[in-house]
């Protein structure tokens, strides 16, 4: 993105084929261009559509000159208007993330020369001359095409919903090369149906590790962690089971040697601080998890509070307990 403004006065210059500022007639015009909707995906495959735009490049805005008027080559690029690369943002949001955001393609050709598509990258003004007209390309139509692509694996596992981006393409042009226009337009495209919107994962999850019984004292571990739910509003159903869990639904730790077995609790908070307070058994329990960024942009959401009584540690073998815990997390 930094060399941008070189790469620009490079190609700039290119077009003045002459030194020197634009002159009075100095002409480039760029027609409005369409927004573009791709209707509804539905798991189907990668898309692809066109727009077409006039892009007059001339030392004159008379649209039917007489004359010596002569017509000039002239560049383009797009850029994006929402933030970085070409993107479409879920709700038109661009402060959304992850699974709520489409990366697309732009490529740009000459129609009427039928030269092959160039891939345009953002921000950047593209490669080679292309063949400016008069104003309003009276009498030979649209003269320059845009490609946007949108391939099946980038639209796979986004969430449900309508995606918008807005776009700017921009000219350089005229006798001078240097003479600009430019005209702004919209890509939407809207998902249903599709698997992204069940998308969960848990992470950040560590093991734990009471401290020592020594004769007194309850012991405690607070474990918080991350879970990613691409449901609406980022809820979740939370289900954690035990492998030494009895059928009533009490967990246990295990001895590592005899068959003796220590009570622990369970509790569940809908939330990454501090210690849990919502007793947990057989049944699942609801929460709101991180609905844009699979990571929760590196903040914990939800805890785990792990708890062993005096009493039942004073009643058991020494030795070492263990158990392994099973978490299940769902789309809600």
């Amino acid at each position: 993105m930094n060399i941008t403004v070189a790469i620009e006065f490079a190609l700039g210059s290119l077009l003045a084929l002459v030194a020197g500022t634009a002159a009075a007639a100095d002409f480039a015009d760029i027609t409005v261009i369409s927004s573009l909707d791709f209707g509804t995906w539905q798991s189907g495959g990668s898309l692809s559509a066109t727009l077409s735009t006039c892009v007059a490049s001339a030392d004159t805005n008379n649209p039917n000159p007489r004359g010596s008027a002569n017509n000039y080559p002239y560049i383009i690029k797009v850029d994006s208007l929402d933030g970085p690369g070409f993107t479409l943002y879920k709700d038109g949001n661009s402060g959304y993330t992850g699974d709520q955001v489409i990366s697309i393609g732009f490529e740009h050709r000459d129609i009427l020369d039928q030269t092959a598509y160039e891939t345009l990258q953002p921000g950047i003004y593209d490669q080679h001359l292309h063949d400016g007209l008069f104003k309003n390309c009276t009498g030979s139509g649209s003269n320059s095409e845009f490609r946007i692509s949108i391939n099946q694996s980038e639209l796979a596992q986004k969430q449900d919903g309508v995606y918008e981006g807005q776009f700017r393409a921009t000219i350089l042009g005229g006798e001078s090369g240097v003479a600009s226009d430019f005209e702004d337009f919209v890509v939407n495209l809207t998902i249903s149906g599709n698997s992204g919107s069940n998308s969960v994962k848990i992470s950040r999850l560590n093991d734990a590790a009471f401290a020592p019984f020594a004769g007194s004292g309850d012991r405690s571990w607070d474990e918080h962690f991350c879970i990613y739910s691409g449901a609406a509003s980022g809820a979740y159903r939370l289900t954690v089971s035990s492998l030494n869990q009895d059928s009533s639904g009490v967990f246990r730790l295990k001895h590592a040697s005899i068959a003796e077995y220590l009570p622990f609790t369970v509790a569940f908070e809908d939330s990454g601080v501090g210690t849990a307070t919502s007793p947990l058994g057989v049944n699942p329990v609801s929460g709101l998890g991180d609905s844009s960024a699979e990571d929760c942009s590196g903040l914990d959401n939800a805890t785990l509070t792990f708890s062993v009584s005096e009493q039942d540690m004073a009643q058991v073998s020494s030795g070492f307990y263990n158990d392994t815990l099973v978490l299940v997390v769902e789309p809600e």
